[in-house]
This record gives structure tokens, C-alpha cells and sequence, in this order.
């Protein structure tokens, strides 16, 4: 038979289990274009040697 205190230490892990998975729980982004009118004066070389 488990004692008082083992059952508090218990739930009170399990609440915190529980609720940090909550907290990492996220939902996928929404991606929204925004039309801005800027041009592009100049391009960079994506790759260095």
C-alpha cells in the first residue's frame, strides 16, 4: 500500500508532466503573403569558395 506522501510527490509530477505538455503543444504556422511593391536593386551570390 502506497503512503500519503508517495501519492501527493505522485499527481503532483504527473500535473506537471501534463501541463508542460500543454505548454509545448503548438500549432502549425500560417504562411501569408504580404504584397509589398519593393524592388530588388541588387542580387548577392548565395555560395562562397
Amino acid at each position: 500500500m502506497r503512503s500519503a506522501r508517495e501519492y501527493v510527490i505522485r499527481r503532483i509530477y504527473r500535473f506537471i508532466v501534463d501541463s508542460r505538455r500543454t505548454i509545448m503543444a503548438w500549432n502549425t504556422p500560417k504562411v501569408t503573403e504580404i504584397p509589398l511593391g519593393a524592388e530588388i536593386n541588387s542580387y548577392v551570390c548565395g555560395e562562397k569558395k
